[in-house]
């Protein structure tokens, strides 16, 4: 799947650090660049915005999930 830059999805992760997000809703701020992340380690990454309440956070690729329904 094509992260879209602008784009909202469904934010699920396994982390126990933003477990409690699971299922928000955010939108996609812009990819992390190399200097932000070892991304041939770690895959691609993104800075996110969750829509409820405008907290920003990195987000791996995995993470976003496409809204069903066009939330």
């Amino acid at each position: 799947m094509a992260i879209e830059i602008g784009k909202r999805y469904r934010f699920e992760t396994i982390s126990e650090q933003h477990r409690g997000r699971n299922n928000e809703i955010c939108e996609v701020i812009r990819p992390l660049t190399k200097k932000e992340a070892d991304i041939d380690i770690v895959g691609n990454m993104y800075i996110i915005r969750f829509v409820k309440d405008g907290v920003e956070i990195d987000a791996w690729e995995d993470e976003l999930k496409p809204l069903e329904g066009g939330e």
